[in-house]
């Protein structure tokens, strides 16, 4: 991975009210409307898993545990890696490079989960990726989508705000709309064969606004469903789509 990455939650200020919470992702969620539900949905059983950025390793210390996989972490952030050992991930604290791909081998499976709206050169990254995948392997991304219907609502009064977690989340360098997602993986030489989005059903808006708030976390839920169903690209918060090399 790109250097910046290491140092994005150093970068966030004059952008975020206070310093980001370096393990404000670390969680896992099976949900399969979400995207680590998603990504796992697409993933084959007993794979060998790359998984670039891990994290602290909540999804991939998920996938090992569903699915059985052979999983291997990159996660350049000390803390977040020292926290993926602990759950018994083999993490390596390091950028993304070809000297470090040649030592693991190849992969069934490489994921980035919300890691390519961090770096300045996210085609650099699949194009790596695409190098170290076995001959029906996959590449499974997630990122956040700008064209979120509550981004639109903002930017419609003039607003354009960062946050400390999510779509607006301070650190993020990348926008992805369906497009330039596609364009992106285009570019690396790698073709979609899947596409989805994850309902965000997790998104504060929902919780807090008047007239959502008040119904149920199940109805909630259905509503937003029932919606990025028929416009996924204005309703769905992220992107999640799975590629082969083309």
């Amino acid at each position: 991975m790109q250097e910046s990455i290491d140092n994005v939650d150093q970068c966030s200020r004059g952008f975020a009210a206070s310093r980001v919470n370096a393990d404000r992702y670390d969680y896992f969620v099976d949900d399969p409307f979400e995207s680590h539900g998603i990504a796992l949905q697409n993933m084959p059983r007993g794979g060998r898993l790359l998984d670039v950025g891990c994290g602290s390793g909540g999804f991939v210390s998920g996938a090992r545990d569903r699915l059985g996989c052979h999983v291997v972490g990159i996660e350049p952030h000390a803390q977040r890696a020292l926290d993926a050992r602990n759950r018994g991930i083999e993490v390596y604290q390091s950028m993304l490079t070809p000297e470090l791909l040649a030592q693991l081998g190849s992969f069934d499976v490489i994921t980035f989960l919300d890691v390519l709206e961090h770096v300045p050169d996210p085609v650099s990254l699949l194009q790596l990726a695409k190098s170290a995948l076995n001959k029906n392997g996959i590449v499974i991304v997630s990122v956040p989508n700008i064209a979120h219907w509550t981004v639109r609502l903002k930017l419609l009064f003039g607003k354009f705000e960062y946050e400390p977690t999510g779509i607006m989340d301070a650190t993020h360098l990348r926008w992805f709309t369906k497009k330039t997602l596609a364009q992106v993986h285009d570019e690396a030489g790698l073709k979609i064969v899947n596409y989805d989005v994850s309902r965000g059903t997790w998104m504060p808006f929902y919780s807090t606004r008047p007239i959502l708030r008040h119904l149920s976390k199940e109805r909630r839920r259905k509503l937003i469903n029932r919606l990025c169903m028929k416009m996924p690209t204005l309703f769905g918060a992220q992107h999640v789509c799975v590629s082969r090399v083309a």
